[in-house]
């Protein structure tokens, strides 16, 4: 199975660190026969828009590629702007999402490395940080990528 449950944090701007700042946390499990258990994410950014919350609904279980101690997977998601005082409203529609991953060294701050795209409903880029070739890498937190 693959297993990670880990937060992390990657400021996009290291000039202004407070003002956008990523947070990625998720549990996911792969099980031997190819189900998929504790399938969640959540990514909280902010950008010049404002703040948004990005829930996967599910994780697609044929996405999931594992290579040494990096994993790549996909799904859909719920997607809600947040206000100063922590209210959500729902974006409509569905979104999808694709994260890359690399678990580099642990602790992995400064070391593990990551990237996320998000899909709008009706096909349009809605936030990107970093590539999958071109992950950018965790300012604090850790990444985790087992198989066992």
């Amino acid at each position: 199975s693959v297993t990670g449950v880990q937060t992390c944090a990657l400021p996009i701007s290291p000039a202004d660190v407070e003002a956008y700042r990523e947070r990625l946390e998720y549990a996911l499990r792969v099980n031997a026969d190819g189900t998929v258990r504790g399938k969640q994410l959540t990514f909280r950014f902010r950008d010049g828009t404002g703040s948004y919350v990005v829930r996967s609904t599910d994780i697609d279980r044929f996405s999931l590629v594992v290579t040494g101690k990096g994993a790549v997977f996909s799904g859909h998601a719920v997607t809600a702007r947040v206000a100063a005082d922590g209210s959500e409203t729902a974006l409509p529609g569905v979104y999808a999402f694709s994260v890359a991953m690399t678990d580099v060294a642990e602790p992995g701050a400064g070391f593990d490395t990551f990237a996320i795209a998000i899909t709008a409903p009706d096909g349009s880029r809605f936030h990107t940080l970093g590539a999958p070739r071109a992950q950018l890498r965790l300012a604090s937190g850790n990444l985790g990528v087992r198989l066992s």
